[in-house]
């Protein structure tokens, strides 16, 4: 079981980086794909305005659970992002129980996914759950 998990994440994908025992790493990437995962009511011309908010939400809260499929098993969680996507997957772990996981919040403009990869190892060799 791998302890450390760290991810970039914004509202169109994220990019999971999941620390294997031997330093290595399992990358698995999640798009926010509205238009091929989207409730009818975002579809629809003759839907409110308050409708379509309400069912983005819905299919935002669908996204975060994916991402958090991932993160199960975790002592500790690196969360990195440029906008708000990162703080609603924060308040979502909470929801699904990871009050014993060490969960950070890092502002981060956009990375490749090598960028974030470095990231995530240097994060866990400066901290006491490090390689």
């Amino acid at each position: 079981m791998k302890n450390e998990v760290g991810l970039w994440i914004n509202y169109k994908h994220a990019v999971i980086v999941i620390v294997l025992d031997d330093g290595q790493e399992e990358i698995k990437e999640i798009a926010f794909n509205i238009d091929k995962n989207s409730s009818n009511a975002l579809q629809m011309d003759d839907v409110s305005k308050e409708d379509r908010k309400k069912a983005l939400i819905i299919e935002r809260k669908r996204y975060y659970d994916d991402v958090i499929s991932y993160l199960r098993n975790t002592n500790a969680v690196l969360i990195m992002g440029p906008g708000k996507a990162k703080v609603e997957l924060q308040k979502r772990l909470i929801i699904h129980g990871f009050d014993d996981q060490t969960v950070v919040v890092k502002a981060a403009k956009k990375m490749t996914e090598k960028q974030i990869i470095e990231d995530v190892h240097r994060y866990f060799r400066k901290t006491q759950y490090g390689l």
